[in-house]
């Protein structure tokens, strides 16, 4: 991987299959660096089944702009790969679409 603070980070909202918001941001803009940010999350506690840091974006459509049902939200960094959601609304919508792994392993807790 070339140098992880000089990464493109691509983001994009989809409604009804049609672009309703973009933007773009780098890895350069975070305001810490990846090794603080493990220091922290293993400071004071252990993960032994693993663990993932999610630090977000600077990427914030502007107000009134509000996400849906049946949304898109894809973004993407340079170099490590696409996370893609779709926005759903309420526990039955969610049931409706997880995948079954996932509600196994929800089960299973």
């Amino acid at each position: 991987m070339p140098d992880p603070y000089q990464l493109a980070i691509e983001m994009e909202i989809l409604r009804e299959g049609e672009r309703v918001w973009a933007g773009s941001a780098s890895t350069s803009q975070l305001r810490r660096r990846f090794e603080d940010l493990a220091h922290y999350l293993f400071y004071a506690d252990v993960h032994p089944d693993g663990i993932v840091l999610t630090t977000g974006t600077c990427l914030v459509p502007e107000s009134p702009f509000t996400l849906g049902p049946g949304d898109e939200v894809r973004i993407e960094v340079a170099e490590v790969g696409l996370l893609r959601n779709h926005v759903v609304r309420g526990l039955e919508a969610f049931l409706a679409v997880a995948p079954a792994s996932l509600l196994a392993a929800v089960e299973a807790t």
